[in-house]
């Protein structure tokens, strides 16, 4: 009779409270509404997620590996199941791996909309090389996965594992572009300012920030930049 009577209260107190006594359950990628699929093929889909100030996800789940980059910064807060909330906060140009299998909602806590490439890996991931650790596997590269080329232009390698890489690239200052070429792997472009890419024979794009343009494995990209500053993009190799 006591246990009755402590259900029936708790019950009687999620109700009077308002409080969520039942934990959300995750919806598929594919139905979160913010999650809008622009691009897929046989390594990757891409989702381009845009959250308005104060605006919040659903619980949703990520079944595999992914590279995000941010399109501007923002203010976040972070739940996972069983967690307390986590802010967060994120930069222009910021790319980060995460580790799947993962459910969260996220919320934009802040007064500027929130904007980037959720960028799926279809191959898993089980070696991490550079900058893309997680629970349980630490990078095998200690240090140096940061490299700078000579003149105008200059890259950075944010992370590798043994199945994506992902590198900015840059034009310092005024600096008109680079020339892009990898003979091994197939590629994403993601464009961080607005540029202009002749992208292998005569695909010739006009892309903005937060465009993203599939290069096969082998293509030669010349990049440029449309505007004042020199073209900021990051590629990500597909192993």
């Amino acid at each position: 009779m006591r246990a009755m009577k402590a259900i029936v209260s708790a019950a009687l107190f999620c109700l009077l409270t308002g409080l969520v006594c039942a934990q959300e359950k995750a919806v598929p990628l594919t139905e979160e509404s913010h999650h809008q699929l622009v691009l897929e093929n046989e390594y990757t889909r891409v989702f381009h997620v845009v959250l308005a100030p104060k605006e919040s996800t659903l619980m949703h789940q990520h079944e595999r590996d992914y590279v995000y980059v941010m399109i501007g910064s923002s203010q976040l807060e972070v739940m996972k199941p069983g967690a307390a909330p986590m802010p967060m906060k994120l930069n222009d140009g910021d790319v980060k791996f995460t580790k799947a299998p993962l459910a969260h909602k996220v919320t934009n806590t802040g007064e500027t909309p929130f904007v980037n490439l959720t960028i799926e890996v279809k191959k898993a991931s089980t070696k991490s090389v550079c900058g893309a650790s997680w629970a349980g596997v630490q990078a095998e590269k200690k240090g140096g996965c940061d490299s700078l080329v000579t003149g105008l232009s200059g890259e950075i390698d944010i992370l590798e594992t043994d199945a994506v890489e992902a590198v900015t690239y840059f034009a310092a200052g005024s600096g008109t572009g680079f020339t892009y070429h990898d003979a091994d792997n197939p590629r994403l472009l993601v464009a961080l300012t607005p540029i202009r890419c002749h992208c292998g024979g005569d695909q010739d794009l006009k892309m903005s920030a937060g465009d993203v343009a599939w290069l096969p494995k082998g293509t030669l990209a010349d990049i440029s930049k449309t505007g004042n500053f020199g073209p900021h993009v990051v590629m990500v190799s597909f192993k």
